[in-house]
């Protein structure tokens, strides 16, 4: 079991868009401020009595802070329906089946390549789909219309390890936010996804993440308690 529960992406990543932007608009507060009153050795808007470019220093600000917030939204929106529409597709095709969608981990090229499967829009960060079949796990990719390649269900080969992204969107990983993907082998052929829930819970964004986990590990056979930490009240059953 790790010993850590698994982040949000999507929260760790507005956060660091949002802190972004917060930097680019204080660094304009100050540049405002500063022409306003003057330096040293200028004088300020003020004793000019020009009040032209303070004017275009907020607007830009306006644009700035509104600009980014809106940039950050509507990427998170077409992630996510882009995300939607890939579940729904496997769902059609494997309407009895358990479907588990994730980002694709930084290793799965070398899982894909291990298998002699086409490593096309593999590596670049995109998703990847599991479907949870009778003995089988097949592995899908956005834009694939049948699996790229299978992995047998084998008991005890399924795990939750620590794991990185293709693209580091967010402050380095530390201590209380570490990635963490699920692991399907069967000896020779293997597999991994790291799994994000569909919304993100403001209050507690930790708690949509553990029960998306929890659903993935039930999905492919697995006790969740025996893989990640699962606090009291954290995931619903």
């Amino acid at each position: 079991m790790t010993n850590r529960k698994p982040i949000d992406l999507e929260h760790a990543v507005n956060r660091f868009r949002i802190g972004a932007v917060v930097v680019a608009a204080v660094g304009l507060v100050f540049l405002a401020l500063r022409l306003l009153f003057g330096s040293r050795n200028s004088a300020g808007i003020l004793e000019s009595g020009d009040l032209t470019l303070l004017w275009g220093v907020l607007v830009l600000l306006v644009v700035v802070i509104g600009g980014g917030a809106a940039v950050a939204r509507s990427k998170s929106r077409a992630n996510r329906e882009f995300t939607q529409d890939f579940e729904r597709f496997l769902a059609l095709e494997h309407p009895h089946d358990a479907i588990v969608v994730g980002l694709q981990p930084r290793d799965l090229l070398a899982r894909a390549t291990a298998a002699g499967a086409s490593t096309d829009l593999i590596g670049h960060g995109g998703l990847v789909g599991l479907v949870v079949r009778q003995e089988r796990v097949e592995v899908w990719i956005p834009g694939d219309l049948e699996p790229r390649w299978q992995v047998l269900r084998v008991p005890g080969r399924v795990r939750v390890a620590p794991s990185s992204l293709p693209k580091q969107k967010w402050p380095a990983q530390g201590p209380d936010a570490v990635v963490h993907a699920i692991e399907v082998s069967d000896g020779e052929q293997s597999a991994s996804v790291v799994v994000q829930p569909g919304r993100t819970d403001r209050k507690n964004p930790g708690r949509a993440t553990v029960e998306a986990f929890a659903q993935a590990l039930r999905a492919l056979g697995e006790d969740p308690a025996d893989h990640i930490v699962l606090r009291e009240g954290a995931v619903r059953r």
